[in-house]
């Protein structure tokens, strides 16, 4: 009788690495980046999605914005070789670290796999240069 388990599906092995390993930069520079992934070979990849976005964390709703995206099919979804990355920033939203909302940028590359299985690999930067809160006094 045949063996019924299936070789086990690798996990991606992606890498998102900043031009000069800067992880901070100005309104309105430009983001260089380089993202890959390092097994493509072992991965049934149909599409891989490259963007840059920024998202609010904490009390109330979770807001997300997508400032560039880029799909690639074939055999450019695999990012067997390195996906060069280029991007102008905008002037806002400023990453803010407050004290009941947070505002964080990344860039993120998801894999669309087969199976429907997806995978999100997340690298985060800061935009712009803000002052910590405040604390609130008590009252």
């Amino acid at each position: 009788m045949p063996s019924t388990n299936a070789p086990p599906i690798a996990d991606p092995d992606v890498s998102i690495r900043f031009a000069d390993s800067r992880r901070e930069y100005n309104a309105g520079e430009s983001l260089r980046a380089v993202c890959a992934v390092h097994n493509a070979d072992a991965l049934e990849c149909r599409s891989a999605e490259v963007s840059v976005l920024w998202r609010t964390v904490g009390k109330g709703d979770e807001d997300l914005h997508v400032h560039y995206f880029e799909r690639l099919l074939g055999e450019d979804a695999r990012l067997s070789s390195p996906f060069q990355l280029e991007v102008q920033l905008p002037e806002s939203p400023l990453s803010y670290d407050g004290l009941s909302v947070k505002i964080c940028w990344c860039v993120r590359v998801r894999l669309n796999l087969g199976g429907y299985r997806t995978h999100v690999t997340e690298a985060p930067f800061r935009l712009g240069r803000t002052a910590p809160p405040e604390p609130r006094e008590a009252t």
